[in-house]
């Protein structure tokens, strides 16, 4: 504080005391505001430290910030003092470097030369100003606009300290005024693809090459063009993608933060005030946006997701008027958290005016390919040697090192060119090992090097430590850190100072009690360091701890396992993973342990190769799966083996009733029951092989041989022969009855047996899954909003499922009066269905979402949705939704009117008559269809067609399936909201006379 002796004269003591409170009370919130600490008081003068007690990525451009916010604080309090003399003036200076932590007596203490470092500069400072080291400009260059240099002198060192004094936040964070050369067809490239776009398009590239390669200098010397473009005023959204950001839609909150010009240490209200006057949202939806910047969002992920959709589609449609569209760039996109990719597919899909985007990534993965497939993908080079060399004297001129005056020497550069092989980062990297070491000739040959001399002061056994550390797959603890170096002969004393002085020194992050890297390429130097009998070990010893501490990360415990060459236990261990089939992520380890397998093992070798099917079948890719089930089953012939013939005959069950193949699910049905009872076969699979079939003959339409399966299944029961689960068949039976449109009976059944069932097991979420779909047919919309929330609440994340569920939410919210919320909770549907991996579970979730969006009237989204799914339903000859798709086109094209060539309405009769041709192919050939499909079927028919004698017939055919319908429903109330729903209630006017009732129809 300037003059603090003078105010003290110049005011009474109490109102000095008072003020003085007040002033250092509200900035000590401003550093803990910004995840700083306060160290201490001395006098007028205030020390806080970032970084301590927890390390952040950008601890110098919090530093600089909570300065800026406390100098804003200055000007408002000097505002607020009526003696115009006693203003207040503060001095800051910020340096970054290495501390130490440590306690004097009973006081916490932190020393060292950075700390005197940040004392010399705050005395050098001008009045209410923020001077800065060259470090820590640096970690936050594109953060903040900073002054020219300015050289100091520190007393008691021969060195001077080049310092900057920050003028104001850049408001342009992906400037960058570093070196950049070459690259000059790719800019221009992308440069003709922007001023072309059009927004209604998806277009943009994703920058891809390996790390360092200069993805991100490239997107801000794009940046840069644009912004020199003539007349150029549409936004720049940016946001990098982080490992350790916990946030679900992370990186779209920072997009939209980028935008409104926010960060999440404004307070809730200032952040819904700046949303509300810089776009044309709701405030409801202002203030949610709020709530999720300011870190207290408390609303489920599918909320959430709307909002930012709302907040988003409005920001890009305010410019769409503009020459130029909007820019997004995401730098990192490998570290996009999941829910944010979830929400570009949608987006993409569904917005109509989309920006201009940039993305960068080392080698994106499928996922991301499949999001951004409409992107085009521009691998970067190496820079050539000639481009290399100019970048290391751009960035290395004459004067740059103190011991070099005229720059690095021939020798050395020539290293680094051969080292770096062209790459910008390396380079850099490379020049400043130089520059901070001093001594040219000692430069490493690798980039591996550099990391492993920076460790090279520490302690023999510190090293040894840090390098074991390396093998933990994600982050541990200092028990974790303990028992792996007691494991491997070292002294447990050390773990708890070294991780301190490791988090200290920038190598690790704390959060909480977890320890993780802060770089991932330093880990991986590390850890490629160590011999591989040494890898070996330390992967035994993390995976035993694993399992000793209970419940271990499926995929890291895999990991490990299998890194310590424990193969049979890694098998074992594949084994008991829950949703194993579901999960892409396992396939690379499956395939190590088939190649380890081989055929030594046949039957471990055929279970992991149904493992593989499964997964790939689940995730879309059924040609794949296909292929594979068919070596299974070529294999497990070969063998000669009941039980191996059995189980893949057993799949093959399965696949073919998911799949439709009623024929090939009997006759894989019937052989597997054959092996198995050949061999000593677990209970439960002859009851699951049994079930499935009866679900295969129950689609045919053969209820008879469904009832004759199922007392099987009973008398087994009975006889006590056969442990399976009660539950388990009252499922099966449940299942059997929705299909056959007896939903009343349905949910008799089911009703008594989801009592006490645990949450989170497969039977309560089976149960309640179709409890849903019994309620959504017998249009009781208060029971089925209880029990379809309740799924939500639940573990499941099967995204054809909660689409659906949130279908069926909307409907209810509809006749329920709430119309908004039924809209979100469709758009919820379609952002979830747009997650569904395979042909089946996508046919299921449009089937929904397609009868959903006729029954709340919006005829386009409901013929979008259908006419996909007809075509995904034949290709495969799924039956059963296609009848219901193709009534519901039909029923569009039935009611929506056109001019004839006359110029006269006239129905859509063309379109009508094809979709009822291949509708009556599906009732001639006598598979299980819905009564309220046949009935429409039968209904249309009779409307078109032109002999009277065969519309009459048509229309008693409609009538008895209606009738049934109506009987399946029964309670008279449930029959009136039936009567609301799409055109049931007109069209059982007109089959049943005008006023007929429910029971009158019946």
């Amino acid at each position: 504080m300037k003059d603090f002796t003078s105010l003290s004269e110049r005011m009474d003591p109490e109102e000095m005391d008072s003020l003085m409170n007040q002033v250092f009370t509200t900035f000590e919130a401003i550093v803990r505001r910004h995840g700083g600490t306060v160290e201490k008081y001395i006098g007028d003068a205030l020390v806080a430290v970032f970084g301590v007690p927890s390390i952040h990525e950008d601890d110098p451009a919090r530093a600089v910030n909570a300065a800026l916010d406390v100098l804003d604080e200055v000007s408002r309090i000097n505002a607020s003092i009526t003696d115009s003399s006693a203003s207040l003036g503060f001095r800051i200076g910020i340096n970054t470097g290495l501390i130490t932590t440590g306690r004097r007596g009973e006081h916490d203490v932190v020393t060292g030369h950075a700390m005197s470092v940040a004392s010399r500069l705050e005395s050098e400072a001008r009045v209410n100003s923020v001077l800065v080291s060259q470090t820590t400009r640096d970690h936050c260059d594109t953060d903040f606009v900073f002054s020219e240099p300015l050289t100091l002198k520190v007393k008691g060192k021969s060195d001077a300290i080049v310092a900057f004094e920050v003028t104001e936040r850049n408001e342009r964070p992906v400037d960058d005024d570093s070196v950049f050369v070459g690259r000059k067809e790719i800019l221009d490239t992308i440069l003709r693809r922007f001023l072309r776009y059009q927004p209604g398009n998806t277009d943009g590239f994703v920058l891809s090459g390996d790390g360092g390669i200069g993805k991100s200098r490239l997107a801000a010397q794009l940046v840069g063009k644009v912004r020199q473009l003539p007349d150029f005023q549409s936004p720049i959204l940016y946001a990098r993608a982080m490992r350790y950001r916990p946030q679900p839609f992370a990186v779209v909150v920072d997009l939209l933060s980028s935008y409104f010009g926010l960060d999440r240490m404004r307070d809730r209200s200032e952040i819904e005030t700046a949303v509300l006057d810089q776009s044309s949202v709701e405030a409801r939806t202002a203030a949610g946006f709020a709530n999720l910047v300011a870190g207290e969002n408390k609303s489920h992920d599918n909320e959430a997701f709307v909002l930012l959709y709302l907040v988003l589609k409005d920001v890009v449609k305010r410019y769409a008027s503009e020459p130029y569209p909007p820019l997004l760039l995401v730098d990192n996109l490998h570290f996009m958290d999941r829910h944010s990719r979830d929400f570009f597919r949608f987006f993409l899909k569904n917005a109509d005016i989309k920006p201009f985007f940039i993305l960068t990534d080392r080698h994106p993965d499928p996922g991301i390919q499949e999001v951004f497939s409409a992107l085009e993908t521009a691998v970067l080079p190496p820079l050539s040697r000639d481009e290399a060399t100019q970048l290391i004297e751009e960035t290395c001129p004459p004067g740059y090192l103190s011991g070099c005056p005229d720059g690095l020497d021939s020798e050395t550069k020539r290293s680094i060119l051969d080292n770096s092989q062209g790459n910008p980062l390396f380079v850099r990297e490379y020049v400043r090992f130089a520059a901070e070491n001093r001594d040219t000739a000692a430069l490493p040959t690798t980039m591996q090097n550099i990391f492993l001399t920076s460790i090279d002061p520490y302690d023999p056994p510190m090293r040894d430590l840090l390098k074991k550390l390396s093998v933990f797959a994600h982050n541990f603890s200092i028990a974790d850190s303990t028992h792996v170096h007691v494991g491997t002969d070292g002294d447990p004393r050390i773990v708890e100072p070294a991780l301190s002085f490791f988090t200290r020194e920038g190598i690790l992050v704390r959060e909480d009690d977890l320890y993780m890297f802060k770089y991932d390429v330093f880990k991986k130097a590390l850890y490629n360091s160590l011999l591989n009998y040494n890898k070996r070990i330390l992967h035994r010893v993390v995976g035993e701890l694993m399992v000793q501490k209970g419940n271990p990360h499926p995929l890291r415990l895999l990991l490990h396992l299998i890194r310590a060459e424990e193969y049979d236990k890694a098998t074992k261990s594949l084994w008991q993973i829950t949703g194993l089939t579901g999960n892409l992520e396992y396939l690379p380890y499956i395939d190590v342990l088939l190649d380890r397998a081989g055929n030594d093992d046949v039957d471990a070798y055929l279970n992991l190769l149904f493992a593989k099917s499964a997964i790939l079948f689940n995730n879309g890719m059924s040609d794949e799966a296909d292929l594979l089930l068919k070596n299974i089953v070529d294999l497990a012939v070969r063998q000669h083996s009941p039980m191996h013939a059995g189980s893949a005959y057993h799949l093959l069950t399965a696949y073919n009733v998911k799949a439709y193949c009623f024929e090939k699910a009997r006759y894989c049905g019937t052989n597997a029951l054959a092996y198995y009872g050949s061999a000593e076969t677990p209970l439960y699979r002859v009851q699951n092989v049994m079930e499935l079939m009866a679900s295969a003959e129950m689609l045919r339409n053969r209820r008879e041989e469904v009832d004759r399966i199922l007392q099987t299944v009973e008398e087994h029961k009975a006889s006590g022969t056969w442990p399976g689960s009660e539950v388990q068949l009252s499922i099966s039976k449940a299942e059997h009855l929705l299909m056959g449109g007896e939903f009343q009976e349905a949910r008799k059944l089911l009703k008594p047996q989801i009592a006490g069932l645990p949450r989170d097991g497969e039977n309560w979420l089976s149960a309640h899954l179709m409890l849903g779909i019994a309620n959504f047919h017998l249009c009781d919309w208060q029971e089925l909003m209880r029990v379809d929330l309740a799924i939500l609440e639940g573990p499941s994340r099967h995204y054809s499922n909660i689409s659906q569920i949130n279908a069926q939410i909307a409907i209810g919210h509809h006749f329920l009066g709430d119309k908004k919320s039924a809209l979100q909770r469709l758009q919820q549907a379609e952002f979830t269905s747009s997650q569904a991996k395979n042909d089946f579970d996508v046919l299921d979730a449009y089937r929904t979402l397609s009868e959903c969006y006729l029954i709340m009237g919006d005829h386009e989204k409901a013929g979008e949705f259908g006419n996909i799914g007809v075509g995904i339903g034949l290709r495969h000859s799924a039956t059963f939704p296609v009848l219901t798709l193709l009534m519901i086109l039909a029923e569009i094209a039935m009611s929506e009117d056109r001019l004839d060539k006359d110029g006269h309405d006239a129905p859509r009769e063309n379109e009508a008559e094809f979709l009822l041709f291949e509708a009556g192919l599906l009732i001639d050939r006598g598979v299980l269809l819905r009564n309220r499909d046949v009935a429409l079927y039968h209904y249309f028919r009779s409307r078109l067609a032109e002999d009277s004698t065969e519309a009459e017939a048509a229309a008693n055919a409609a009538r008895a399936a209606l009738r049934r319908e109506i009987d399946c429903i029964g309670d008279d109330e449930l029959v009136a909201a039936f009567m609301q729903v799409r055109s049931f209630g007109r069209i059982s006017r007109e089959l049943f006379g005008e006023h007929a009732n429910a029971h009158a129809a019946s």
